[in-house]
């Protein structure tokens, strides 16, 4: 069987347009993953909804400061990975 060693191809006619698109559906998921909330937890019997930056809050208050820092620096740094250009995965 014979390998392919073509080089990947892009697109030359993607427009300002696909990049604006691409830029506004990435605003509306940032804003409605921080307004709703997204982790439920559960502590001492009651029960409470909250954000990503909330969980990483209520994880510091309870005294799990390792477990606040890891979600906190992951949510953060992963958006701030994805809103660079030198970010490669």
């Amino acid at each position: 069987m014979r390998a392919l060693r073509a080089p990947l191809q892009r697109r030359e006619n993607a427009s300002i347009d696909t990049a604006l698109a691409f830029a506004v559906c990435a605003l509306v998921l940032l804003v409605l993953s921080n307004a709703y909330p997204l982790v439920a937890m559960q502590v001492n019997g009651s029960s409470r909804d909250t954000t990503l930056i909330g969980a990483a809050l209520g994880f510091y208050a309870q005294g799990f400061e390792s477990l606040a820092a890891l979600v906190f620096t992951t949510t953060w740094s992963l958006r701030c990975c994805r809103s660079s250009r030198s970010c490669t995965y």
